[in-house]
């Protein structure tokens, strides 16, 4: 939550920015130019519940919107219910493109912690409110927990969630949720790419030794296994491979450097052999 709030901050900073700059175009006399900056969104609405943030964006070049929510939710059962609440006032109040985030503080099945137990009534309401209003539950590609607890022996979960509806699936059908290493949180960061890069048609190369990496059978998996809510036949395949491929292309990185440390340190170990 405090990322998504910070990345809001800073686009309302450089809205600003770019305010200035094309005003000052103005007085001068020239037009503004529709530059990559200058390609904004402006707040519609906004609605503040008691466990959720919304807001209603808009494009200003093409006027499309979407909608957005932010939540930290209770850890006490029964509060939980007003958060099934906010949100479904949330979706009531606008009929647009809604993306779902943050940090629910429930998990939604008994393998979502590290300590399996049995299935609990707050699993069932949480499953019971995706499936009500037709949220898409996006997987992480390469982690199965966000949180924990950082004791000697660590409890694992995970709290932190991606949905979205269908309308933002048609919109940006190649969604890919990250984990990245954590510091000094609880929690992991994620980020949520909605895919907009892999319309440049960058350049995808197999690398055979990917096979016999840990992780790349559960990378492939994860990314095969989303859900596509509008999408059937040929298009649906489709959208599938260019999920893994991006998937692959974001876990090779990271291969690539354990690989290339892997070679340094062997290297230095043939020296002292020498010596």
């Amino acid at each position: 939550m405090a990322n998504s709030f910070l990345r809001m901050t800073y686009a309302s900073l450089m809205k600003k920015q770019v305010d200035r700059e094309t005003q000052r175009e103005v007085d001068s006399g020239d037009p503004p130019s529709p530059t990559k900056e200058s390609v904004e969104k402006r707040k519609v609405d906004e609605r503040v519940g008691r466990f959720t943030v919304s807001v209603l964006l808009e494009d200003t070049i093409t006027h499309w919107s979407w909608a957005w929510t932010g939540v930290y939710g209770p850890n006490v059962e029964d509060l939980r219910p007003h958060l099934w609440a906010n949100l479904k006032e949330s979706r009531a109040r606008w009929n647009s493109p809604w993306c779902i985030m943050g940090d629910f503080n429930v998990t939604r099945f008994p393998f979502d912690r590290n300590r399996e137990g049995s299935i609990s009534g707050s699993m069932e309401q949480f499953s019971a409110w995706v499936a009500n209003v037709g949220l898409l539950d996006i997987p992480l590609v390469n982690q199965q927990f966000t949180w924990s607890n950082l004791r000697t022996r660590p409890s694992f979960a995970r709290l932190d969630r991606v949905f979205i509806d269908q309308a933002w699936e048609e919109a940006f059908p190649l969604c890919i949720l990250q984990a990245q290493t954590r510091i000094c949180s609880d929690h992991s960061p994620l980020i949520f790419n909605g895919g907009e890069s892999l319309q440049k048609h960058h350049h995808f190369k197999f690398e055979n030794w990917w096979l016999f990496c840990d992780g790349f059978r559960e990378v492939v998996i994860a990314a095969w296994q989303v859900p596509t809510l509008g999408l059937a036949g040929a298009r649906k395949v489709a959208i599938k491979l260019i999920r893994v491929k991006h998937a692959l292309k974001i876990w090779s990185k990271e291969q690539r450097t354990n690989r290339r440390n892997s070679k340094h340190e062997i290297a230095e170990e043939l020296r002292a052999i020498k010596v």
